[in-house]
């Protein structure tokens, strides 16, 4: 059977007037010699008006309002989506201009149709140590595995996501409460699994950020009873995760030849989580 040939162009998010980043993403592109199809996306400023930011939901789950910044970075995110479906491209390669690229394994990385196992939004970097559960070692490239996080590990530097990722994912980035890379990470309220590759096949660039340093300061603590209905939500599939994780790896051991892959929460119907009713409990 021939192996499809998958269409995945790479696009880099990056303020129009960023000179600087773009002089040195595009130096260490052509230095790679890379075959990546890749071009720069332009940044938005402000947010797109399909999108609705909540701010008084903001102040009570996130503890302040949103940065001008942060929103432009949201909208951003949601703008390469958007290009994606737009389209002909199967999949796109998201990165932010702030990162460096090991340009070999993104050419091996854009060959992979991600689909084909259905693995819709794969992360390519991360900022946070987090629990996870290996689901496949030397995936695409030897030494890499494909894990399932099931923290917060926050970080939009780079990822990977199919047009049918991308579709799962607008509706649930549809109202602005919280930065982008928290509001994809909520694989326990979209149902789309955080997945991600590891090692890195990139890392981000020190030095300031261009959304500003106020996202920084000291925030109030949001109301607690948002912070504990999340924690239960999270921890609750979380275990339920590690839990099928020991299980399968306990079979196998017991029937040699079984699946050596454990099920991945929310790629059937059945297993997404279910919105919660307008006017019900809030998150």
């Amino acid at each position: 059977m021939a192996t499809k040939l998958v269409r995945t162009r790479a696009v880099v998010i990056s303020l129009e007037d960023s000179h600087g980043r773009r002089t040195r993403f595009s130096e260490r592109a052509k230095a790679a010699d890379t075959k990546v199809d890749w071009q720069f996306f332009d940044a938005h400023r402000e947010l797109d008006s399909r999108l609705a930011y909540d701010t008084a939901k903001a102040a009570r789950v996130h503890g302040r309002s949103l940065q001008p910044g942060e929103l432009g970075v949201y909208s951003s995110h949601v703008g390469t989506w958007r290009a994606l479906l737009e389209g002909d491209a199967d999949q796109f390669v998201v990165l932010e201009d702030d990162t460096i690229v090991d340009w070999r394994a993104l050419e091996l990385i854009a060959k992979h149709d991600f689909s084909a196992n259905g693995y819709d939004y794969v992360k390519l970097f991360y900022k946070r140590a987090s629990p996870h559960i290996v689901l496949r070692t030397d995936y695409i490239i030897n030494g890499t595995s494909l894990v399932q996080l099931l923290g917060k590990p926050y970080g939009a530097q780079g990822y990977v996501i199919t047009r049918a990722g991308a579709q799962k994912m607008l509706p649930a980035c549809q109202t602005v409460v919280r930065p982008i890379d928290d509001q994809m990470d909520r694989f326990w309220e979209h149902g789309i699994p955080n997945l991600s590759l590891f090692p890195f096949p990139l890392m981000e660039e020190a030095g300031p950020s261009d959304i500003g340093p106020a996202r920084y300061e000291k925030m109030r603590r949001p109301q607690a009873a948002f912070t504990w209905k999340d924690s239960i939500q999270r921890n609750s599939i979380s275990l339920t995760l590690q839990f099928r994780a020991k299980a399968t790896k306990l079979f196998r051991k017991l029937a040699p030849g079984a699946s050596r892959r454990p099920k991945i929460y929310g790629t059937t119907p059945s297993e997404q989580p279910q919105p919660i009713p307008a006017g019900g409990a809030q998150r």
